[in-house]
C-alpha cells in the first residue's frame, strides 16, 4: 500500500510536471501502485529535499531506497526516474555517466548527459559529448546549437563556425555572426549578417551591414551618398554622425552632385522625423529649394547636351531627384550602353527601379556591378539584398530626434 503523499508523487512523474531541458521521466500506473513503504518512503522524502535545492541529502534518500532488500522491477525503475529527476535538477551529469559506463544509456540519456555537462558549464565535455550523442542516434537541431554553444563559449570561435557551417536556421546564424566578430573575420560577418539581413529584416542588422561598407575607407562622394540613401531605406538613418545629422549628409552630397531635388525631399523627410532643425537647416533648405527650382528650368536642355555616358546617367539620376523615374531609368540605361562608370551608372539604375517598386530589375541592376570594383560591389551587394528582401520602404520611419542641448 502506499502513501497518499507517495502516489501524488507518482502521478508528478507519471504527467511528466517533473521535467528538465525538456525531458520529463514518466513511471506506469502499474509502477506507482507497487512501490512498497521502504522504498517509497525514502524516495518521498528525496522529492521534498529536493524541492528544496538539497540534492545532497535527497541523493542519498535514492540510494537508502535503492537499498532496500528484494527490490522489484518497478520499484527499480522509480528508483532510477527519480536519481535522474535529482540528476537532472541538480545540474549533475553523473547519474548519466554512470547509465552509459553501465551500458544503459539510450538517447534521452545522450541528450540529458550532454545537457547536465552544459548546465556545469564543463564546456568541452560537451563537445565530447557530441560522438555520445550520435552512437545513440540522439542528435538533433537543438542539440546541435547547444554544442556550437560550447564551443563559442568555451573561446573556440573558429570551431563555432567550422561546426555550424551550411546551416542557416537564425540561432546559428546568430552565433557565427558572435564568433565572425569575435575573431574579426570581416567575410565571414559580413555573410551572416547578410544572412540574418534576408531571415529577419532587423533594423539592428541592416545597421551592423551599413557600417561595415562605410568603414571601407576611402569612399568615393557618390559611394557614400549611396550608404546614405540606403540608410534612409532601411530606417537606420542616425540623428549625429560625425557632428551632424544623416539627413543633412545626404542632402549635402546630394546638391554636391548636382541632385538638388532629392536634397530637397530627404531634408522634409529629416524634418518631418524632427531630426532636421535650427536656423543652418533653413538655410540648406533653402539652399536646396534655390537649385532644385534653377535645375528644373535648364533639365530639359542639360538632357539634350548629355552627350557621355556619365553625363547621360547624372542627368537620369537628377531626374531621379525630382520623382521622375521613367525619364530617369530611360536616360541611365541609354548612358550604361555609351559606357557610363559601371558603379554609378548600374546603382543609379537600380535605385531608380527601387523607387518604382521594380525589385526584381533593381535587384538585376545592382547585381552587376563588378566584384572588381570591392568597395562598390559591397555597396550595391547591400541594395541588391535589400532589393531581395521584399521589405517595405523604411523612408518614412522617424529617425530618434536629437537631444536637446542644455
Amino acid at each position: 500500500m502506499i502513501t497518499g503523499k507517495l502516489r501524488a508523487l507518482s502521478i508528478a512523474l507519471l504527467l511528466g510536471t517533473m521535467t528538465v531541458a525538456g525531458h520529463g521521466y514518466v513511471i506506469g500506473e502499474a509502477a506507482a501502485a507497487s512501490v512498497r513503504p521502504v522504498v517509497g518512503k525514502p524516495l518521498q522524502q528525496a522529492q521534498e529535499l529536493a524541492a528544496k535545492g538539497d540534492y545532497k541529502a535527497a541523493m542519498a534518500a535514492v540510494n537508502q531506497a535503492d537499498a532496500a532488500a528484494g527490490k522489484t522491477a518497478d520499484e527499480s525503475k522509480v528508483i532510477d526516474q527519480m536519481r535522474a529527476y535529482i540528476t537532472s535538477k541538480s545540474g549533475s551529469a553523473s547519474a548519466y555517466e554512470a547509465q552509459i559506463a553501465a551500458g544503459k544509456g539510450n538517447a534521452s540519456v545522450a541528450r540529458s548527459l550532454i545537457r547536465a555537462h552544459y548546465m556545469q558549464k564543463e564546456y568541452g565535455k560537451v563537445i565530447k559529448d557530441a560522438d555520445t550523442v550520435r552512437k545513440f542516434g540522439a542528435m538533433d537541431s537543438a542539440t546541435q546549437t547547444l554544442i556550437a554553444q560550447a564551443y563559442f563559449l568555451s573561446g573556440d570561435y573558429a570551431g563555432t563556425i567550422r561546426y555550424l557551417k551550411g546551416r542557416t536556421d537564425l540561432d546559428s546564424l546568430k552565433l557565427i555572426y558572435g564568433a565572425a566578430f569575435k575573431l574579426h573575420d570581416m567575410d565571414a560577418i559580413q555573410s551572416s549578417l547578410e544572412q540574418l539581413i534576408l531571415a529577419t529584416g532587423n533594423v539592428d542588422y541592416w545597421r551592423g551591414g551599413i557600417d561595415i561598407a562605410e568603414h571601407q575607407r576611402p569612399l568615393t562622394d557618390h559611394q557614400t551618398l549611396d550608404l546614405l540613401r540606403l540608410r534612409l531605406l532601411t530606417g537606420t538613418m542616425r540623428p549625429t554622425a560625425g557632428g551632424d545629422d544623416d539627413y543633412s549628409q545626404l542632402a549635402q552630397i546630394a546638391i554636391q552632385l548636382g541632385f538638388p531635388g532629392e536634397a530637397q525631399s530627404v531634408l522634409q523627410k529629416g524634418m518631418d522625423a524632427k531630426v532636421v532643425s535650427g536656423e543652418r537647416s533653413v538655410r540648406l533648405m533653402n539652399m536646396a529649394q534655390t537649385a532644385a527650382t534653377k535645375q528644373q528650368a535648364a533639365l530639359a536642355q542639360q538632357e539634350a547636351q548629355a552627350k557621355t555616358g556619365d553625363d547621360k546617367v547624372r542627368v537620369g539620376e537628377a531626374y531621379a531627384g525630382f520623382g521622375n523615374y521613367d525619364k530617369a531609368i530611360a536616360l541611365i540605361e541609354a548612358g550604361i550602353k555609351a559606357g557610363a562608370k559601371p558603379y554609378d551608372a548600374q546603382m543609379a539604375l537600380g535605385e531608380a527601379y527601387l523607387a518604382k517598386g521594380q525589385r526584381d530589375a533593381a535587384a538585376r541592376a545592382f547585381a552587376a556591378v563588378p566584384k572588381a570594383d570591392t568597395k562598390g560591389w559591397s555597396i550595391a551587394h547591400l541594395f541588391n539584398i535589400y532589393a531581395r528582401s521584399n521589405a517595405a520602404s523604411a523612408s518614412n520611419v522617424k529617425a530618434p530626434a536629437k537631444k536637446k542641448k542644455h
